[in-house]
C-alpha cells in the first residue's frame, strides 16, 4: 500500500489479543497478507495459533515501517523497552492503547519514530467499528491517512486533535 511514494510491505503488531488479530484482518483487507505483517506477543501459545492461522511472521521489528501497539496501557513502558532496539528509525507508531497520549509514546521510544494514536472499539471486528484517530507531534498528513484508510475497511473512522 504507498502512501506519499511510501510502499508500505511490512507491518508489525505488538500485542496479539483481540484487537491485535482485528487488525491483521484489517492489513488482510488492504492487500497485505501475512507473509508481510510481523507479530509479537507475550503469550508463545497465542503467538504460534496466530502464525499458523495467518500465516504472519515472527521476526524482528526492524523490517516493520508501521508498528501497531495493542498491548495493554499498562504494558506499555515494560513492551516498549523490550522492543525498542528493533524499532527503526523513521518508523510509524500507531498506539491502540486507551489513555496514553501520544508524546508519553514518543518519549518512551528512543528513535525518530512518529505516532498516532487510534481509540478504536470491538464492532470493529464485525466491520463495524467506530474509530477516532489522533496525530501525535511528528505525525505527517500521510501517516494519518495510512491508519485512516487500514481502519475505514473496518468501519468509521473520526479524526480530531488529541488534545480534545
Amino acid at each position: 500500500m504507498a502512501t506519499a511514494g511510501l510502499e508500505i510491505s511490512k507491518v508489525a503488531i505488538v500485542g496479539a489479543g483481540v484487537m491485535g488479530e482485528a487488525m491483521i484482518h484489517a492489513l488482510n483487507r488492504l492487500g497485505i497478507n501475512g507473509s508481510e505483517i510481523i507479530i509479537r506477543e507475550k503469550r508463545a501459545e497465542r503467538e504460534r495459533e496466530l502464525v499458523e492461522k495467518y500465516g504472519v511472521k515472527n521476526v524482528s521489528l526492524d523490517a516493520a515501517q508501521v508498528i501497531l501497539l495493542a498491548v495493554k496501557p499498562q504494558d506499555l513502558e515494560k513492551t516498549l523497552s523490550e522492543i525498542r532496539a528493533e524499532l527503526r528509525d523513521g518508523a510509524l507508531l500507531v498506539s491502540l492503547l486507551a489513555g496514553i497520549k501520544s508524546s508519553r509514546i514518543q518519549g518512551l521510544v528512543n528513535v525518530s519514530a512518529r505516532v498516532v494514536r487510534v481509540m478504536p472499539n470491538t464492532p470493529l471486528l464485525l466491520g463495524a467499528g467506530m474509530s477516532v484517530i489522533s496525530a501525535g507531534e511528528t505525525a505527517t498528513s500521510f501517516d494519518v491517512e495510512w491508519v485512516k484508510k487500514l481502519l475505514s475497511s473496518s468501519g468509521e473512522t473520526l479524526v480530531v486533535n488529541e488534545g480534545l
